[in-house]
């Protein structure tokens, strides 16, 4: 459930600016750019024998890619942008999410043959998200 949230509201972030497709973990051979790409690293759990005791810190990575440098890290930024807004209170955070963070940005490489022939450039994002199922 949190991965539909985060994803929806990654995907209104960037409606205003002509929207971005965003796929879970690969994109089809035929994807063009810009798109990104969400990944689900890890989760925390912390339970006792009465069950669990805390929220569940979840770590994701947030891949743009882009048909040029400028673009991947122009989407990137517009990520880390409103995740500090949401911080901020500025504007609303994905549902059920108690705190959001970016924890690192960069850039990202991918060695597909496909990538490297197209020539796209990367920008990853990881994000941490405490939320309660």
């Amino acid at each position: 459930m949190i991965d539909t949230i985060l994803k929806d509201w990654i995907t209104a972030t960037f409606a205003a600016s002509g929207g971005i497709t965003i796929y879970p973990i690969f994109a089809p051979a035929n994807a063009v750019a810009p798109y990104a790409l969400y990944v689900r690293t890890g989760a925390t759990r912390q339970y006792t024998l009465d069950g669990q005791v805390a929220p569940i810190t979840a770590t994701y990575r947030m891949t743009f890619w882009g048909q040029t440098y400028d673009e991947a890290v122009g989407m990137g930024n517009s990520l880390v942008s409103s995740v500090a807004r949401v911080v901020a209170g500025l504007i609303p955070g994905p549902s059920t999410v108690q705190e959001l963070f970016v924890d690192s940005d960069g850039d990202a490489f991918e060695p597909s043959r496909e990538l490297l022939e197209r020539g796209y450039f990367g920008r990853g994002v990881d994000l941490r998200v405490v939320y309660n199922e």
